[in-house]
């Protein structure tokens, strides 16, 4: 098991090598530049999340990475959704199964829903994100005693850090505000 998994590694890499080996360059020197040959892989990505290969010309590279967060995502909870059967499917039919599912659902979602699932997602993790640190926060100033000095001190400081957290995300929401 071990050694088909170094010779798969071995030839994906002896693979990699010789393509990247036969690109040619536009410029004068013989180096390839390695920034160039990454941006020209993560367009090539996000082509195929914009679904160019169809000729859709209404996606834009962020409906596009979405489609393709989304087809990784549907793909896997299928996957391991069909692991309910058992053993009545094997893993290549399941496999099979996942990929065809995800492919179809994610070409055919529109780009409203995607861009509509990214921005629910990033509310809730943005208010997981904020609303844990002040939840957290209010909970120290409740647990903290105010016996001496030092302890009404770290509760200024912790509503120094509360205060400043809410200021924060009101800009950013005054500047969302004006934009629309």
């Amino acid at each position: 098991m071990m050694f088909k998994r170094g010779f798969l590694l071995f030839v994906m890499l002896s693979s990699l090598l010789l393509i990247t080996s036969c690109s040619t360059s536009t410029s004068s020197s013989s180096s390839i530049d390695v920034m160039d040959t990454l941006e020209n892989v993560w367009d090539a990505v996000l082509d195929i999340g914009m679904l160019k290969f169809l000729k859709i010309s209404s996606e834009n590279a962020l409906s596009g990475f979405m489609r393709l967060m989304i087809g990784i995502l549907v793909f896997t909870l299928i996957f391991e959704a069909t692991r309910l059967l058992g053993d009545y499917a094997n893993r290549n039919a399941r496999v099979v199964v996942a990929v065809i599912i995800s492919i179809i659902s994610v070409i055919f979602m529109p780009k409203k829903i995607l861009l509509a699932i990214g921005s629910t997602y990033s509310i809730i993790v943005s208010i997981i994100m904020i609303g844990v640190p002040v939840a957290a926060g209010f909970y120290a100033l409740y647990r903290i005693p105010s016996d001496n000095r030092w302890q009404v001190g770290m509760k200024v400081f912790i509503l120094g850090i509360l205060l400043w957290i809410m200021f924060v995300v009101r800009d950013y929401a005054l500047g969302l505000y004006k934009v629309v």
